[in-house]
């Protein structure tokens, strides 16, 4: 255990007895301890050990909530059922989510914005909780602001508390025990999802601690969701009044007509372009021309009443830009076609947004690695491969840093995160194109390599061995060495799922650290 120094976390006596904790995934949790009744951790650092049933339901609960939270169709009646299922499967008296409105260095705006409460513990509505301020610098108050905004969480037992400001407001409350979880969206503090006990000093355990995080992440990802959605109407809405062009098909005359600001053409030249339709096609994207031609066709075949697609146009200046091709069809008597005109919407800066979110989703955010869910994703879509065409293959390793916890302990967690990012980038560096790197979870990772056999998947994981452990980071003159462990499978005919293969090279890791570790182990065919 590893006591703190009131001088890392300031001067306020009314702080000294707060526990905050980074757990590793491997060893023994680490506190920074006082008697206020608080601890406080680290969420990526939970060890989650034995599940009781009350942490099964609540990992049910969150699975229940996930879909339509994660898609934006539930946003907000999905977080007040997400809200009634934890408060019903935890007995708390409350569930709530302050949002920030506003913080300063002397004070935090905040508002009450969602709440389960059992009979008799509704607080929503109150005048105390709309708009409410605080100041930061009440004794003990900073502090527990700045824990939130570490991303950690935080656990008071009220009668375990010295007296302070925030001892005082629990009591008033009624409030015997608390638990509170700092919201993040796009890397902003945006609110705190909480849970009071009124009845029972309860005793919220990590596996708990840690499903509530992604309760927290789900309605971090709704409220992106939600906004994304806004800024998309709200663009369309500008756009369709201010940014639109104008253009046409002439079936008759086989030529496109567009208004000169689509590919931002000098209007002073001609306010009016035409384009044989060869030249107009060479305009869009080599990558959306078969597709949106394809949906053109099908659209004329139907005889819908309207047409969009998504395309990406070249400019003028020889950029790409993305646009919303919004069309309408018109016919003589004799029912032929005469045009397919419309308006081409600027939808760029939207399509920015959709693709950073998608991106987002499928990054680790500490490597910059594809995430374990991408990697999934493309292992899929890698297995369907090799089997539409027999006799390919592909291979996978496994890659964990050997005694990873001994750097954690030894140079600290920031630079044990130093580590697994100059490890990412190393793997990012060492793969082709066409293969994959992907943080598998923790201090473990995953290469995909397609179109590899055995015999070459292990003379790069001896490559990759070997130069990893002539790796040196330099921190301040110090230098961390580190070396790996790495398990190597080939794809089979009889694999039934890239699942069937990870087990397998996991296996193979295994016996890779069995051998003393800084060792590569194949699974034989």
């Amino acid at each position: 255990m590893v006591v703190t120094q009131i001088s890392e976390l300031g001067k306020d006596q009314n702080w000294e007895n707060i526990i905050t904790g980074k757990i590793s995934e491997l060893g023994t949790p680490e506190f920074r301890t006082n008697n206020s009744g608080i601890e406080t951790g680290n969420f990526l650092d939970l060890k989650l050990t034995d599940t009781v049933q009350t942490e099964t339901r609540l990992l049910l609960a969150i699975a229940l909530s996930a879909e339509n939270l994660s898609s934006g169709r539930g946003w907000p009646d999905a977080v007040h059922i997400l809200l009634e299922r934890l408060g019903n499967i935890t007995g708390v008296s409350r569930a709530w989510i302050f949002q920030i409105l506003e913080l300063t260095s002397d004070y935090i705006l905040q508002d009450y914005t969602f709440e389960w409460a059992r009979p008799g513990y509704a607080q929503i509505g109150l005048p105390a909780f709309a708009n409410f301020t605080s100041n930061v610098h009440l004794p003990f108050y900073k502090d527990l602001v700045d824990s939130r905004l570490r991303g950690e969480w935080q656990k008071v037992t009220t009668a375990k508390m010295e007296p302070c400001w925030l001892k005082e407001n629990q009591q008033k409350q009624g409030i015997l025990s608390m638990l509170t979880i700092p919201i993040f969206v796009e890397g902003i503090w945006w609110g705190v999802l909480g849970f009071d006990d009124c009845e029972r000093e309860y005793a919220w355990n990590y596996p708990q601690i840690a499903s509530l995080k992604i309760a927290a992440h789900l309605i971090s990802v709704a409220v992106v969701l939600d906004r994304l959605k806004t800024k998309r109407k709200q663009y369309d809405i500008l756009h369709s009044i201010t940014s639109c062009s104008s253009w046409e098909y002439d079936f008759k005359k086989v030529n496109f007509w567009c208004s000169a600001d689509l590919f931002q053409l000098d209007p002073g030249a001609a306010n009016n372009i035409y384009f044989p339709l060869r030249k107009i096609l060479r305009k869009i994207h080599p990558d959306d021309c078969k597709p949106f031609l394809k949906s053109v066709m099908h659209y004329l075949s139907l005889q819908n009443e309207s047409f969009r697609w998504d395309i990406r146009l070249l400019m003028n200046d020889g950029n790409y830009r993305w646009f919303e091709i919004i069309g309408d069809i018109s016919r003589n008597q004799n029912g032929q076609l005469e045009q397919f005109a419309g308006i081409a919407v600027d939808i760029h800066q939207r399509k920015k947004h959709e693709f950073a979110a998608e991106e987002q989703a499928k990054t680790d955010p500490l490597t910059q690695l594809a995430n374990r869910r991408a990697f999934f994703a493309q292992a899929g879509q890698e297995i369907a491969r090799v089997r539409r065409y027999p006799g390919q293959h592909f291979a996978v390793l496994m890659l964990d840093i050997d005694h990873f916890k001994k750097i954690n302990d030894r140079y600290g967690h920031l630079n044990g995160d130093l580590v697994l990012q100059k490890l990412g980038k190393f793997l990012r560096n060492e793969i082709r194109t066409t293969d994959l790197a992907a943080r598998y979870g923790g201090e473990e990772f995953v290469l995909l390599l397609r179109e590899t056999d055995g015999s070459y998947a292990r003379l790069l994981a001896e490559r990759l061995r070997k130069n990893i452990a002539a790796m040196k980071i330099d921190i301040e003159g110090r230098f961390i060495h580190f070396t790996v462990s790495i398990g190597v499978a080939e794809y089979h005919s009889n694999d039934c799922s890239i699942e069937d293969v990870i087990e397998r090279s996991d296996s193979a890791l295994y016996r890779a650290k069995g051998h003393g570790r800084n060792w590569v182990e194949i699974v034989s065919s």
